[in-house]
C-alpha cells in the first residue's frame, strides 16, 4: 500500500490505520511549507508513522516513477495535493503543479508498476457554489468560481479516462479532527479562543458545511481498499451540515472563553451550504460517517489543549 500526503492530515491517519492492521505499506510526503514542516513531522511522529515515509516530491517524474519500479504497490491512495480555495488566489501555479502535474505523474507510476487500484482524493468543491440541495455523486455544478475546484474537477475526468487500473475519487466534505490543517477554520477558532490570533470570518457565520471527523474517513478509505469494481466517485460525508457559528459556540462552551472574531466580506467563490448524498455509501454497504459532531470537536479541543501553546502558536501562524 502506499500512500501520498502521508505526513498531511489524512494521510498520516490513513497510514496509521495501515500499519495497525499490518498491511505493508509506505508513505511519500514532500513535506511543503503551505503550513509548518514541523507540525506534519510531529503529526507523523506522533501517529507512529515517521518510520514508513519517504521524503519525495510528486512533481519530480523521474524520481517517482522509479520509487514506484522500486516498490511495486498493489494500491495507491493519493492524497496529496495543494489544499485551501483562497490560497489558489495568491500562487496558482502551486495548485497546477501539485494537483495537476502530480497526478498526472502517479498515474504514470501506476501504469508502469501495473498497480491494481487508484484510491484518490476529490472534494466536494467541484460540486461549485449553485447548489441548495444534498450533493448526489451524478451531478456536478458548472458555478465553480476558485482554482482548487477546478483542479480537483479536472483529475476526476482526467484519471477516468484510465482503463490499465480501477480508480475510485474521494469526495470529502470537510474532514476535521486532532492534528488538522492550521488553515482550517476549528484550528483558527481554538488559536482565537486562546488568545493567540483573532479569527477572520468571511460573512456571517451562516455558511453550512458537512463536516466529517477524520476516524470516519479513514474506516470509508479502509472500507473501499478492499473492494472492487466500485463507482468512478464516492460522496464521503455524513449528509449532516452544520454553521460556522455552531462550530464557534461549541469551542467558546468548551475553553468557557469569547473566541476574537474579525468580520470580513463573504468569500463569492465559496459555497453557501455542501451537505453530501449518503445513498450511494448506504447501497454499497459502505460505512456511512456517523461520528456526532458534538463530540468530534470536543476531540479536537481535547487534542489541542493537549499541545504546548507556544507550539500551537508556531503551527497556526504558519498557515498561509
Amino acid at each position: 500500500m502506499l500512500v501520498t500526503g502521508a505526513a498531511g492530515f489524512i494521510g498520516a491517519h490513513v497510514l496509521q490505520r495501515l500499519k495497525m492492521d499490518n498491511h505493508q505499506c509506505i508513505g511519500i510526503d514532500n513535506f511543503s511549507n503551505y503550513y509548518s514542516p514541523n507540525l506534519k513531522e510531529q503529526r507523523a511522529k506522533n501517529l507512529g508513522v515517521d518510520d514508513v515515509i519517504e521524503i519525495l516530491d510528486l512533481t519530480s517524474r523521474f524520481e517517482l516513477i522509479d520509487f514506484f519500479k522500486r516498490n511495486n504497490p498493489d494500491v495507491v491512495i493519493h492524497l496529496a495535493a495543494q489544499p485551501g480555495v483562497r490560497y489558489s488566489k495568491v500562487d496558482a501555479n502551486s495548485y497546477i503543479q501539485s494537483n495537476i502535474i502530480a497526478t498526472e505523474n502517479i498515474i504514470e507510476g501506476c501504469r508502469q508498476a501495473k498497480v491494481n487500484k487508484l484510491i484518490y482524493a476529490s472534494s466536494s468543491s467541484v460540486y461549485g457554489s449553485e447548489i441548495t440541495e444534498t450533493f448526489e455523486e451524478n451531478y456536478r455544478g458548472n458555478n465553480v468560481k476558485n482554482l482548487y475546484a477546478l483542479t480537483k474537477r479536472f483529475n476526476e475526468d482526467r484519471i477516468a479516462l484510465e482503463e490499465s487500473f480501477e480508480s475510485i475519487g474521494l469526495r470529502f466534505f470537510s474532514v476535521y479532527g486532532p492534528w488538522g490543517r492550521p488553515d482550517m477554520a476549528y484550528f483558527r477558532l481554538i488559536g482565537s479562543v486562546l488568545g493567540l490570533r483573532s479569527f477572520t470570518m468571511f460573512g456571517n457565520g451562516e455558511q453550512l458545511r458537512d463536516y466529517t471527523y477524520i476516524s470516519d474517513v479513514v474506516d470509508s478509505i479502509v472500507a473501499i481498499m478492499k473492494r472492487n469494481q466500485l463507482p468512478k466517485v464516492i460522496n464521503i460525508g455524513g449528509g449532516q451540515p452544520f454553521s460556522l457559528n455552531k462550530m464557534n459556540t461549541l469551542v467558546e462552551q468548551y475553553f468557557g472563553k469569547r473566541t476574537e472574531i474579525d468580520v470580513a466580506k463573504k468569500d463569492e467563490t465559496e459555497a453557501l451550504m455542501t451537505r453530501a448524498s449518503t445513498n450511494l455509501l448506504s447501497k454499497l454497504e459502505l460505512p456511512v460517517p456517523k461520528v456526532n459532531f458534538e463530540f468530534g470537536i470536543a476531540q479536537v479541543c481535547d487534542w489541542a489543549k493537549s499541545i504546548p501553546v507556544e507550539e500551537f502558536s508556531e503551527w497556526l501562524s504558519s498557515s498561509k
